[in-house]
C-alpha cells in the first residue's frame, strides 16, 4: 500500500527479495497443517513470565518515569537504513530492545532475549503495476526472539 502511495512504483526501497516460485508457494501451503501441532505443544508448556516491571505491584501509585528523545527527521532516518541495507522497522526494533536492555540491567532482571510478535505480510509477489494493488487483509502474526543486546 505504501509502494502505491508512493511518487514513483519502485521496489529498490524495500529489502531485496525475490517473488516465490510455484514449487515455493505450494510448500508454503503444504506445510500449514503440519505447523498446528507445533503451536499447540509449544501452547501447553507456555508458562507465564515473571514482569520484573509489574512483579508485586497491585496498585500503581509513585513516580512515574518517562524517557524520550530528541526530535528525528524521518527522512535521515529512511537514509540511515538504505545506507545500512536495512528496514526502518529493523532500526527501531534495534532501538527499542537495546533500550528494554539497559532497562532489565538496571532492574537486575536476567532476561537476554523476549519474545514478540511480528505482522507478517503473505504475499507471494509484488503487485506488478500501481493500478494493481488492492487492500487486502493477508497479515499474519508471527512469533520472533529478539535478543536485548
Amino acid at each position: 500500500m505504501l509502494l502505491a502511495m508512493s511518487g514513483e512504483y519502485d521496489r529498490s526501497y524495500f529489502v531485496k527479495s525475490t517473488d516465490a516460485s510455484l514449487a515455493q508457494r505450494v510448500l508454503v501451503r503444504l506445510s500449514t497443517p503440519f505447523m498446528i501441532p507445533k503451536l499447540l505443544l509449544s501452547s501447553v508448556f507456555t508458562r507465564k513470565d515473571n514482569n520484573m516491571m509489574t512483579q508485586q505491584k497491585t496498585k500503581f501509585t509513585g513516580q512515574v518515569n518517562c524517557w524520550t528523545s530528541e526530535q528525528l527527521e524521518f527522512m535521515e532516518i529512511k537514509k540511515l537504513s538504505k545506507s545500512m541495507g536495512v528496514t526502518i522497522n529493523d532500526l527501531v526494533m534495534c532501538a527499542i530492545t537495546t533500550s528494554l536492555g539497559k532497562i532489565f540491567k538496571e532492574k537486575k532482571d536476567p532476561a537476554e532475549k523476549i519474545q514478540i510478535l511480528i505482522p507478517a505480510n503473505i504475499r507471494f509477489a509484488f503487485y506488478p503495476t500501481r493500478e494493481d494493488v488492492k487492500l487486502e487483509n493477508k497479515f499474519a502474526g508471527i512469533p520472533l526472539q529478539v535478543p536485548l543486546t
